[in-house]
């Protein structure tokens, strides 16, 4: 609980963030219900930043324009949705995994 308090953290509007990402060669991707390939699809060797939208609206429109890949995460039956913590998990390992897990 207390990792927290060692990570670096920087609030930005979103345009001054993204010039910011553009400009050190960072891919943007974001899970989405619009999203058109599947989570491990995305080729996560390259250096990227993960956005995460709220579990009922999602990222704005104009902030998923501005995304290099939209994925989607598999799931089974009706659900449409999953619990944002587990969906961060979920794109954050696939990320690790594709690096070896280094």
């Amino acid at each position: 609980m207390g990792s927290l308090f060692d990570v670096k953290l920087a609030r930005a509007e979103f345009d001054a963030f993204n010039a910011w990402r553009q400009s050190a060669g960072l891919s943007m991707v974001a899970a989405s219900v619009n999203g058109s390939v599947n989570h491990t699809s995305v080729p996560f060797e390259r250096p990227s930043v993960i956005l995460m939208g709220n579990e009922q609206a999602g990222l704005p429109e104009q902030v998923e324009a501005q995304c290099d890949t939209l994925c989607l995460i598999p799931m089974r039956g009706g659900a449409d949705s999953l619990n944002l913590a587990q969906a961060t998990a979920i794109m954050l390992y696939e990320g690790w995994r594709q690096r070896g897990f280094a």
